[in-house]
């Protein structure tokens, strides 16, 4: 059960999470910078929907999506994973967790954003070069007992960004807080993201805002089957997510603006050694299908198998009948290889 402090924790946290998305209101297509902050590099994620942070035990790069879920079990883990991106684009990231003390865990990740070569012209049309673009986030992240069933965690994000000769760097801040019950079957936990300043902007001495998101979060794990579900409810801090398009004859009624905030999920244990994934995600279902070809737009899937010293991770997520995402992940636990 919910004890009272937990529950005055829990409320109080989200609390200040609507305060402050109030204060940091995110806006939408583009009109902030780093929007690469957001986007899903985690292949267990990405598989149940994207987006999650009420995350179970699988890997360390769970700790890019909410540094408090990490616990205890994550101690000495290592995981890569590498992303497929539409039109050829390559992500990718390593993610290690660290129990430090008894109620401590630390955590560090490298993720990287390559958007390939283009070649370069003037004004004119002449070609001149060629050039690249590419993004890099750090995070360093703690996850502390508050009690047994309560966890904080903080993380801290050096960000540096450079397309062509124009460069860029900021810093930013994710904090959460999860509860586990004591039979370990729900989990609760809400997050204010991507907090922070461009510390240096592209050009000229203009700086603009980071792409603050909040969320709050659920998964259940059924006591009598395998199965995990999972439930969040994001963009906390913005309840209109509508935008003007020509596209768009209406205005998203009450019920699609709730639905455009949720992302649903299962991960269903086949066996010890396999398990498949499916999710849901209504904003991206909404925004990027095609009406007359609504295809699978908005549904991800993807597997896992667990092997005694690694487990392998796989997902495919579908943005736009323009093609889909492919996610690969790798984690061991380094004490099973004999670090």
């Amino acid at each position: 059960m919910l004890t009272i402090r937990s529950l005055l924790i829990i409320l109080s946290f989200v609390l200040c999470l609507l305060i402050q998305g109030f204060n940091l209101k995110a806006q939408n297509g583009g009109q902030r910078i780093y929007e690469f902050l957001n986007t899903g590099i985690s292949p267990y994620v990405e598989s149940i929907g994207g987006e999650h942070i009420a995350l179970r035990n699988i890997d360390a790069v769970n700790s890019l999506y909410n540094i408090s879920s990490i616990n205890k079990n994550y101690h000495n883990e290592l995981s890569l994973a590498y992303i497929d991106y539409i039109s050829n684009l390559n992500f990718g990231n390593i993610s290690y967790a660290y129990r430090l003390t008894n109620k401590i865990m630390l955590s560090s990740s490298i993720c990287y954003f390559d958007y390939g070569k283009f070649k370069g012209r003037d004004i004119y049309g002449n070609e001149t070069s060629d050039f690249t673009a590419n993004d890099f986030v750090f995070k360093l992240g703690a996850s502390i007992y508050i009690s047994k069933l309560l966890r904080f965690g903080l993380g801290i994000k050096p960000i540096f960004s450079k397309y062509e000769n124009y460069s860029s760097n900021g810093i930013a801040a994710d904090i959460s807080l999860s509860y586990t019950s004591k039979d370990t079957s729900l989990m609760l936990s809400a997050q204010m993201k991507n907090m922070g300043i461009q510390l240096k902007p592209y050009y000229g001495s203009n700086r603009e805002h980071l792409p603050f998101v909040g969320k709050i979060g659920m998964s259940y794990r059924f006591k009598q089957a395998p199965i995990t579900t999972y439930l969040t409810y994001n963009n906390i801090q913005e309840f209109d997510l509508s935008y003007e398009s020509e596209l768009e004859e209406e205005k998203d009624n009450v019920v699609s603006n709730i639905s455009k905030h949720l992302i649903v999920g299962a991960d269903i244990e086949i066996s010890k050694t396999i398990s498949i994934r499916a999710g849901y995600n209504f904003k991206r279902r909404k925004e990027l299908k095609i009406e007359n070809r609504t295809s699978t737009v908005g549904l991800s899937w993807g597997f896992g198998l667990n092997f005694p010293k690694f487990k392998i991770t796989y997902a495919s997520a579908k943005y736009h009948l323009a093609g889909k995402t492919n996610y690969f992940g790798i984690s061991t636990n380094l004490n099973n290889i004999g670090f």
